[in-house]
């Protein structure tokens, strides 16, 4: 394994010409090493996986050092409009909408696996994408529609089912830990799926949300949540034409290990017609949603190292595809 590392801020342009920042994190080496583009979750997320000040795994942050450890490099972005590039955020309402959408995320991906790989030092015949939770839906999206060729793809914390069925899975868990009364969150959770349903189809939001779920929907995400909600998991997943491994977490607290792994994993293997078969499903037990370790049940893993399984995990994956 590569002992030293660096790390350089890369910058590029990404769709519609927004500008795009992120770290390129290099291992010690003297020939071309294979890359990986990390990208992150939902949310305000930060090119390290955090969303400070509450909530810092620094998962990325921590993939990139462990894969610079394996010899492989890596670039983990910024998202439009966030961090180092906050300055090209759209002020009109408008063009904010537009700007959110949720292709334009797909095609800031294309844009960085390239940008990776035409890195000095970085071997453009393997560079592939690692993503974590949404960052996994918009690497399975790139990869099916077949405007990028990744030569392998890491889901991690990945839903394999439609949006709409995990936020109900989401939503019921949160609202009966508040206590609120059945009936009432059953109608909340039938609410949420009307919507999503509409969104899928390309509506537009309902006149009138309730107030346990507007914040959810704001108005610049309009194009955002249509794409987001329009995308099945499991059948992007059978069209995905490279190596997959699906990295998940055996207490993962947002995403099911039992509903949402097997789901992947089924649309992964119906891949025949496209000669990609290879597959590897790795559950690490007593896992997070970011990788951590749990102490309880009910702890999210909101912080700490990755836990200890993972590192084997990756390592049996590499060395499978020949990339250690």
């Amino acid at each position: 394994m590569a002992l030293l590392q660096t790390e350089t801020d890369l910058r590029f342009l990404g769709a519609d010409g927004t500008p795009l920042a992120g770290t390129l994190t290099m291992p010690a080496s003297d020939g071309e090493v294979p890359g990986l583009l990390l990208i992150q979750g939902s949310g305000p997320t930060d090119r390290d996986g955090n969303q400070r000040p509450h909530l810092v795994p620094d998962l990325l942050r921590n993939l990139a050092g462990m894969l610079a450890r394996f010899g492989i490099a890596s670039l983990r972005c910024d998202k439009r409009g966030m961090g180092a590039v906050a300055g090209s955020l759209p002020t009109n309402p408008a063009a904010l909408v537009d700007f959110a959408r949720w292709d334009h995320f797909v095609e800031d991906a294309r844009l960085a696996l390239a940008a990776l790989a035409a890195q000095e030092g970085v071997d453009g015949r393997r560079v592939g994408l690692l993503g974590h939770s949404e960052g996994g839906l918009i690497a399975l999206d790139l990869a099916a529609g077949g405007t990028a060729s990744p030569a392998m793809m890491i889901l991690v914390a990945t839903p394999g089912r439609p949006i709409a069925t995990v936020l109900r899975d989401q939503l019921g868990r949160l609202g009966r830990r508040q206590g609120a009364p059945e009936a009432v969150l059953a109608g909340l959770l039938d609410e949420n799926d009307r919507i999503l349903a509409g969104l899928a189809a390309g509506e537009g939001y309902p006149a009138v949300i309730s107030p346990g779920l507007a914040g959810l929907y704001p108005a610049y995400l309009l194009r955002y949540w249509q794409g987001f909600a329009a995308r099945d998991p499991a059948a992007l997943a059978a069209r995905c034409p490279c190596p997959v491994l699906v990295l998940a977490g055996g207490a993962d607290l947002q995403v099911s290990a039992e509903r949402d792994v097997p789901a992947l994993e089924a649309g992964l293997a119906g891949r025949a017609a496209t000669g990609a078969t290879r597959h590897r499903v790795s559950l690490i037990a007593g896992a997070s949603h970011n990788l951590t370790s749990v102490a309880a049940p009910d702890d999210p893993g909101h912080a700490g190292p990755l836990h200890p399984d993972v590192q084997p995990a990756l390592a049996g994956w590499f060395r499978e595809n020949g990339w250690i």
